[in-house]
């Protein structure tokens, strides 16, 4: 690059309006941190440490180089520092672009946070709706879990009442058996006892010397036959269960 000249500068104050402008809307959008540019001692401009900066650090050496070539740079190299002017404006702008949509995100981000708060009153009677008809599930759930329980009841209560019904029927019916069957021999008996008391009277007519013993054996016909009727319509005990 070679020495400083000792030549008078020119300062053109647009130029310094142009830095002094981008210095101060680096100062308020960038966090101060240490940077790698160092002076250099042979022109007294900052230069490139051994280590590349990277992002907001190299955008603050591109400034503090500007800043140095509008204060230092002499007029021999006057179109050196016009394109590293034109080349700084350009970056502001980008720089004006880029913060005003970021200046345009808070205001999105604010305009769908005023929706959303709009939009949680008209949503929360539905909400509570949603609610009451969950509570009312569950009310209808635990009501039809006790109605499943005095199913199962009913239906234990009914197999019982059946069991039971079967064995009275079996016993009844066995008690008609029994009470046909005795009937059926009284039956027999009583023809018996006819026959014998006809074929009696018979020989009672026939002798007429001894009307006592048909008297007697009429006697004891009657009372064979209503021990008989007694013996089967006797009651012999309950065919139901206590």
């Amino acid at each position: 690059m070679g020495t400083l000249s000792t030549a008078p500068m020119t300062l053109d104050p647009w130029r310094l309006f142009v830095v002094a402008f981008i210095v101060s809307s680096f100062s308020h959008r960038e966090l101060r941190s240490p940077t790698s540019i160092e002076a250099d001692p042979a022109r007294g401009r900052p230069r490139e440490s051994a280590f590349p900066p990277s992002g907001r650090a190299r955008e603050r050496a591109q400034v503090a180089c500007i800043q140095q070539e509008a204060w230092v740079t002499p007029p021999g190299e006057i179109d050196t520092f016009s394109c590293h002017s034109q080349e700084a404006i350009k970056r502001f702008a980008d720089l004006e672009a880029q913060l005003s949509s970021l200046k345009d995100e808070p205001a999105e981000l604010y305009k769908t946070q005023g929706q959303n708060a709009q939009r949680v009153p008209k949503d929360w009677p539905r909400a509570g709706g949603f609610d009451r008809e969950a509570a009312g599930g569950v009310t209808h759930q635990l009501e039809l879990s006790q109605r499943e329980n005095q199913l199962e009841e009913r239906e234990e209560h009914m197999s019982k009442l059946e069991a039971q019904n079967k064995e009275l029927v079996h016993r009844w019916i066995k008690r008609r058996q029994e009470e046909a069957a005795r009937i059926n021999e009284v039956n027999e008996l009583v023809e018996t006892t006819k026959a014998a008391a006809e074929a009696g009277i018979d020989a009672a007519f026939a002798s007429q010397s001894r009307p006592s013993n048909q008297e007697q054996t009429n006697l004891s016909v009657h009372r064979s036959v209503h021990s008989l009727l007694d013996l089967v319509f006797a009651p012999s005990g309950s065919i139901y269960p206590d």
